[in-house]
């Protein structure tokens, strides 16, 4: 099992291939109660996002992909709201509309592919919980 994910690991070029790799050690394990994790954010240094990353469909698919070989219960994305916040150079307002826009354009996404158990988070709303 843990050679076929090293491989589709490495084909999958939407995949940071370094850390996932170092993410599955020798001793990797999980179980059908897991869930996979991705997440989007909404800024750079230099700017805040106009919309989702152009590669959006591709992380969307791929998460779904492993989900489904590594047979796990769910996927989370997380949308970094807290992140743009934390840069202090963004207006929280204008972060919340577009991180409400993205989680939005996302949910309808998800639906219209009808991936199933893919939930859409903003991070405010994670980190209140814990």
């Amino acid at each position: 099992m843990r050679e076929n994910l090293i491989k589709t690991i490495m084909n999958e070029q939407i995949i940071e291939t370094n850390p996932s790799l170092d993410g599955i050690s020798k001793n990797f394990s999980y179980d059908q109660n897991s869930s996979l994790y991705l997440g989007t954010g909404l800024c750079t240094y230099q700017s805040m996002s106009i919309g989702l990353p152009f590669d959006v469909l591709s992380m969307i698919l791929a998460a779904e992909k492993l989900r489904r070989y590594l047979g796990m219960k769910e996927t989370f994305h997380q949308i970094a709201d807290t992140h743009a916040k934390s840069n202090r150079v963004y207006n929280e307002n204008e972060i919340d509309e577009l991180a409400k826009r993205e989680r939005d354009l996302l949910i309808r996404i998800v639906e219209k592919l009808r991936i199933p158990n893919y939930n859409i988070i903003l991070a405010w709303l994670s980190e209140d919980k814990e």
